[in-house]
């Protein structure tokens, strides 16, 4: 498995995003740094995402299956 490192500019970017789309910073930074790294957000929450799809490719864990 990789790890991912939080880097600043991920941060700065969450909290703009945070603020124009109105979502949690922590669901935020998951989508900066989906974004970033070019991979979907895969969560059961997608609720918590639907502000951000035009962003990010969300998707429910079964679907990968």
């Amino acid at each position: 498995m990789t790890e991912i490192k939080v880097q600043q500019a991920d941060i700065d970017r969450a909290k703009t995003i945070r603020r124009e789309r109105g979502i949690h910073l922590s669901d935020a930074v998951h989508a900066v740094i989906a974004i970033r790294c070019s991979a979907a957000v895969v969560t059961r929450n997608i609720k918590h995402f639907e502000k951000v799809r035009d962003l990010v490719e969300v998707r429910k864990p079964e679907e990968l299956l």
